[in-house]
């Protein structure tokens, strides 16, 4: 398993066909970070190891200034859906899913066990990513 690799946190961006969502952030995520959504419908950086974190509907983006890190309370836009470029040296084909060992980063296997496996999305060539999550298994689908 290895993490995906980012061209640069600023070249983040969706790709025309894309839909992005404006969420409030609950703690500093960065772009290109895969995020879920907690309870008060604010967004954090997603991991594989806690149910409710390890679902997530997409990706932050870096905002039209090229900022790239974002605090609590900021307003941003995460990709949920369609291509998202920035991505460097991936597998064509791979999926996407939320690490168990770093918040945030994707990786192109599957977490080890015990962890949840939610598929964020699939790379459509080396540099772009096709965010449509999914969960391969639907015994996760609730903890």
């Amino acid at each position: 398993m290895a993490a995906l690799s980012l061209s640069s946190r600023a070249d983040v961006k969706p790709l025309p066909g894309a839909l992005c969502r404006r969420f409030a952030v609950a703690s500093t995520t960065w772009a290109g970070q895969a995020v879920y959504i907690n309870s008060s419908g604010s967004i954090a950086p997603a991991d594989a190891v806690t149910f409710a974190h390890a679902i997530s509907p997409g990706v932050a983006v870096a905002n039209n200034n090229g900022g790239t890190v974002f605090a609590a309370g900021d307003m941003i836009d995460v990709c949920v859906f369609g291509p998202l470029a920035g991505f460097t040296g991936a597998a064509e084909g791979s999926f996407a899913y939320p690490s168990a060992s770093t918040v945030g980063v994707l990786e192109d296997a599957v977490a080890s066990s015990g962890n949840y496996n939610y598929i964020v999305g699939q790379m459509h060539s080396s540099t772009i990513l096709f965010i449509n999550p999914f969960t391969s298994s639907f015994a996760q689908l609730t903890s």
